[in-house]
């Protein structure tokens, strides 16, 4: 399956389960099953979605990072 991830602001790090996979934004390719995106900047608050993803499907995901409070 692909997963497109897009952020606001760009540049940010795309986490899938753990693993550093790229910058938004970006495709990547992922395996069918349950997964967890997570999409972190400095003085952004982590954005963090759980999916569940069947074969030969392509997601999208935007996500708008919260700027910290007091950075």
């Amino acid at each position: 399956a692909k997963l497109h991830v897009e952020s606001d602001p760009l540049a940010a790090d795309i986490e899938l389960d753990g693993s550093f996979v790229g910058n938004t934004p970006s495709d990547v390719q992922v395996a069918e099953g349950e997964h967890t995106v997570t999409v972190k900047k400095a003085a952004f608050k982590d954005w963090e979605r759980k999916l569940k993803i069947s074969g030969g499907s392509s997601v999208n995901l935007s996500a708008q990072l919260e700027k910290l409070t007091g950075q």
